[in-house]
């Protein structure tokens, strides 16, 4: 009942703030801001093939419940909302960070549909418009408050086609300190898919030169969001699309909803490579728990129809795919050290759809996108 008094609340404050542009629509039934201790690990371990390994990353543990989650839930119109709701329950995170990389994050959550056929923009600056599907966005700045519209230091976007395994990139004028950022696939991050189960899997690296002018080390504080976008459309002027943020600088979320990123330390103290003797193992702060991998994937080759064994060093591909998008790559990943479990699914509310119903009937929603 909290989140649709949320929902109806916040319709009602679009409507009074009509003659501001709402970048998005957005709601976040919990406080914020979220808080992360990101611990230090081997670069040895850190791995771009969709497998989150003992050792490679912390999982933030996060609140999930829809009346009380410190996460974005973001949507287009409202007959996405739903679909924002039923992804926001699958959402893992998982940080660490190393001298060679930098910043590293993994993402793992369940879209209503794994669709990503939207084409890369052409242009100089490219934009996002692919977001209308399944991606991701990476933010970060050097304070948490940006202030209403600011513009973020660093915003990039990635996604991976479902039928032909290209991968695209996206950014508006927001390329860090440098003003140049061109992250190669595969090395620097990769996605990959599960169709038997629904998941997709985001590893990436953003090295701290990007958005941090301190040199990266015990205390030190760097503010961020990620934000995990899906959706139904074909193409790039599609009205429809949702997204999960963690902080509020991402694609979707509401300007007037955004307060601050996620305030991330760098900690010193190492992360376990594996449990002994079968027990979970690591230290259990702010990031949750440490050293264990509660859900790392399922372990088989998730790389869409290339035709090709992409994922490097993972021995050998014994179905490396068919060109199309039918749950490619049934063979095994042998990938050292990783291996993995799978999660579940949710959703539903009538009163939302109604008050939606009746507020778009009235033009409440004025929609943009969101590019910090």
């Amino acid at each position: 009942m909290k989140k649709v008094l949320a929902l109806i609340l916040f319709l009602a404050m679009t409507v009074s703030l009509c003659a501001v542009p709402a970048l998005g629509n957005s709601f976040r039934p919990g406080e914020g801001p979220v808080t992360v201790t990101v611990r230090k690990t081997d670069p040895s371990y850190v791995v771009k093939d969709g497998v989150i390994g003992y050792g490679e990353y912390d999982r933030l543990e996060i609140d999930l419940e829809e009346d009380s989650t410190p996460l974005n839930i973001c949507f287009w119109t409202g007959d996405d909302i739903e679909d924002a709701e039923a992804m926001m329950k699958t959402m893992e995170y998982y940080f660490s960070w190393d001298e060679v990389h930098g910043f590293n994050f993994a993402v793992r959550n369940k879209p209503t549909e794994i669709k990503q056929v939207i084409p890369e923009g052409t242009g100089d600056p490219p934009e996002d418009a692919f977001l209308h599907n399944v991606g991701y966005t990476f933010v970060a700045d050097p304070q948490p408050d940006l202030g209403i519209l600011a513009d973020t230091l660093f915003y990039y976007a990635v996604a991976r086609d479902t039928v032909t395994g290209a991968y695209k990139e996206g950014h508006y004028n927001q390329l860090g300190l440098k003003g140049y950022y061109n992250p190669a696939e595969g090395v620097d991050y990769c996605i990959t898919y599960d169709y038997d189960t629904g998941y997709v899997t985001l590893e990436w690296s953003v090295p701290f030169d990007n958005f941090m002018e301190n040199t990266p080390a015990d205390g030190v504080v760097f503010c961020f969001s990620v934000g995990a976008e899906g959706g139904p459309g074909e193409t790039a002027a599609s009205d429809r699309g949702y997204a999960v943020a963690l902080g509020d600088w991402s694609w979707l979320v509401a300007a007037k909803s955004s307060e601050s990123h996620v305030i991330a330390t760098l900690s010193e103290d190492t992360i376990v490579k594996e449990p002994e003797n079968g027990e979970e193992t690591g230290e259990t702060g702010e990031t949750g728990n440490t050293g264990n991998n509660e859900n790392p994937g399922t372990g088989t080759n998730e790389t869409p129809g290339t035709g090709a064994n992409e994922t490097p060093g993972t021995g050998t591909n014994e179905n490396p795919g068919t060109g199309a998008n039918e749950n490619p790559g049934a063979g095994t990943n042998e990938n050292p050290g990783n291996g993995g479990k799978t999660a579940p699914k949710t959703g539903d509310p009538m009163i939302v759809m109604a008050a939606i119903a009746a507020v778009s009937a009235a033009g409440a929603f004025i929609v943009g996108k969101k590019r910090k």
